[in-house]
């Protein structure tokens, strides 16, 4: 083919085929964002400002390195639906207090390019003990997840926006660890070998030698 054919049906696709592509996906319902690679014909389905997600205030707690004791360090991190309606059933928490709120308001600049966390204004409504907290790890990716899930569950949006609540079961009896890796022992894996035994014994080396002279006897 020609370079003037080329160009031809070149100019013949961006005019007439991609909009035509565009007007299929418009007609499936996705809603549309700008998409700067060039390589992306497609529409984005993206997050808006709008969108609602569930914040917590979490009484957590890190290991001093030096005492080798637990020091309370407090966080605020995003909450996914599922997380909301079990801590609404009552089951004991780490949460001290949940707000819902606008996606937009949580996150600095577009949710779906975020440049930060937007922690004054969570701190003026999750902190009211005005102590230090920092914001979780991976909080935009985290957010922009879990406000998927509310987009999901919208029966599970059982907070109002900018609505802050107080009375789950908090509790720290059960204190979560942040900066722990748990490192099995020797003696945890022979216990956990026990445990997934597909002949069903229970582990006590008599019956194993037991077991050994018996069949060695048959």
């Amino acid at each position: 083919m020609s370079l003037g054919r080329r160009v031809v049906s070149a100019l013949l696709f961006l005019s007439v085929g991609l909009p035509l592509v565009q007007g299929f996906v418009g007609r499936l319902g996705f809603p549309h964002r700008a998409v700067r690679s060039g390589s992306r014909l497609f529409a984005d389905v993206s997050l808006n400002e709008d969108d609602y997600v569930a914040v917590g205030y979490a009484v957590c707690f890190k290991i001093n390195s030096e005492t080798n004791k637990p020091e309370e360090f407090p966080i605020i991190e995003p909450i996914p639906s599922a997380m909301l309606e079990c801590l609404d059933k009552g089951v004991p928490t780490s949460y001290k207090r949940v707000g819902g709120f606008r996606l937009g308001d949580v996150l600095l600049g577009d949710p779906t390019e975020a440049t930060g966390v937007n922690m004054d204004f969570l701190k003026s409504h999750l902190d009211k003990e005005a102590e230090p907290v920092e914001a979780a790890e991976n909080f935009i990716e985290r957010a922009t997840a879990a406000a998927r899930t509310f987009r999901r569950r919208v029966e599970a949006q059982i907070l109002d926006l900018n609505e802050v609540a107080d009375d789950f079961n908090f509790s720290v009896e059960k204190k979560r660890l942040l900066n722990t890796v748990y490192e099995p022992s020797f003696d945890d894996n022979v216990k956990q070998h026990a445990s997934i035994d597909v002949y069903g014994r229970d582990g006590e080396s008599g019956d194993h030698e037991n077991e050994v002279e018996r069949l060695a006897n048959v």
